[in-house]
């Protein structure tokens, strides 16, 4: 079996809250040239620990005739209960809906489920629970801002280095993996890099 591009349940319009139809994720999907779809199951929607053998077959059903794979599971259940919880009560139900989970994602044929017991920064975002009337437009003009904002706080350095590179482009890519690596070093410097001088 070769490598299937896939998409998220979560990325589609009302994803998140489990209020995205399956049959019209699996559709856009297939539409936008995906081999398959990670399924997301949640506490209200199509796909809950509690759905049945026989609606994850006609889920499987649905995909076939669509021509589309489910490649995985995966969900975030454990927000409302989770398995490190100081509760002995969530503790037990986390276990108790983890083993519902694994049993959903066998039925859908998948060998993955993924849990994500946290995130931080989008679920403490107010933008993300606002729902008015432009909302999406508002989220659009505030990402496209804030890259406005990066670049103008950062213009004058990008602009000397522009100035002073001979490769701009090769610049910026030595500059970004130097940041990353700094990143994932949790800013750390490596001194054994360092030449002997």
């Amino acid at each position: 079996m070769g490598v299937l591009k896939s998409i998220n349940y979560w990325s589609f319009p009302g994803g998140l809250d489990g209020a995205a139809d399956i049959r019209y994720v699996l559709e856009k999907a297939k539409g936008y040239g995906y081999d398959a779809v990670e399924l997301c199951i949640g506490l209200a929607g199509q796909l809950t620990p509690d759905t049945t053998r026989a609606e994850c077959e006609a889920i499987l059903s649905m995909a076939s005739e669509i021509g589309i794979k489910v490649a995985s599971v995966a969900s975030g259940i454990y927000w409302a209960y989770n398995l490190a919880s100081e509760a002995e009560a969530d503790r037990v139900k986390a276990v108790d809906t983890l083993k519902k989970m694994v049993r959903v994602t066998s039925w859908l044929g998948c060998k993955t489920l993924l849990t994500i017991p946290g995130a931080v920064d989008i679920f403490f975002d107010p933008f993300t629970y606002a729902r008015f009337d432009g909302y999406r437009t508002l989220g659009y003009a505030r990402a496209g801002l804030g890259v406005l904002d990066l670049r103008a706080r950062n213009a004058d350095t990008l602009d000397q280095i522009e100035r002073t590179s001979i490769d701009y482009y090769a610049t910026q890519r030595s500059l970004y993996r130097q940041y990353r690596n700094s990143e994932i070093r949790n800013g750390e410097t490596n001194t054994e890099e360092l030449p002997n001088l």
